[in-house]
């Protein structure tokens, strides 16, 4: 329910953003692309989900003692795990399109400003570097590999590994949002 809820009104106001642009600017700009590209992972991570949740609640109950472990599960979870590289890689992907469609944005805000150019150029490089980093960061071998090497190697390190790759992420996010967020302050004073 909330991860449609939430499609949803995002997708509202998407509708509302162009028909605002439409009306006010005749058109749609480059930024306003990303934005639809970016709801559209947004669709499919949770087409994904939905579809990948009923196997989540079947591990959680493997897992508690609830339900038997059965070969069926087996195939379950291995789809559940092969799920989750695609579904991290349109998540991430999703949030840094967004990133890039306020660079867009400023740029087109301070495209005769002398010295926002080289400033923007940095920024968009740091961006994509740290999308580049978050999505080389993830461990494909626990989503990717055989079942039997996952279930046999996966607790070895595996509550350090998600909390390292839980913080370098929050660390990368944190530096492409403080990167961008200047251009906010210095863009109209150049």
């Amino acid at each position: 329910g909330f991860l449609w809820t939430g499609t949803a009104v995002s997708l509202c106001f998407l509708v509302f953003r162009l028909t605002v642009k439409i009306r006010s600017f005749r058109r749609v700009y480059s930024d306003d692309c990303l934005v639809i590209f970016s709801w559209v992972l947004l669709l499919a991570s949770s087409a994904l989900w939905q579809v990948q949740s009923v196997n989540l609640y079947d591990l959680y109950a493997v897992q508690s003692g609830e339900k038997p472990l059965t070969l069926g599960f087996i195939d379950t979870n291995t789809q559940l795990l092969r799920s989750l590289t695609p579904f991290a890689i349109l998540f991430y992907t999703c949030l840094w399109v967004i990133k890039l469609s306020f660079l867009l944005f400023f740029r087109r805000l301070g495209l005769n400003v002398r010295g926002q150019k080289m400033w923007w150029w940095c920024v968009l490089v740091i961006t994509v570097l740290t999308w580049v980093a978050t999505i080389a960061d993830n461990n494909y071998k626990c989503s990717l590999e055989p079942i039997e090497f996952i279930w046999c190697t996966s607790d070895i390190n595996k509550k350090e590994n998600g909390l390292t790759h839980l913080q370098l992420i929050a660390a990368l996010q944190s530096l492409s949002n403080s990167r961008g967020t200047p251009i906010l302050a210095i863009a109209p004073w150049m």
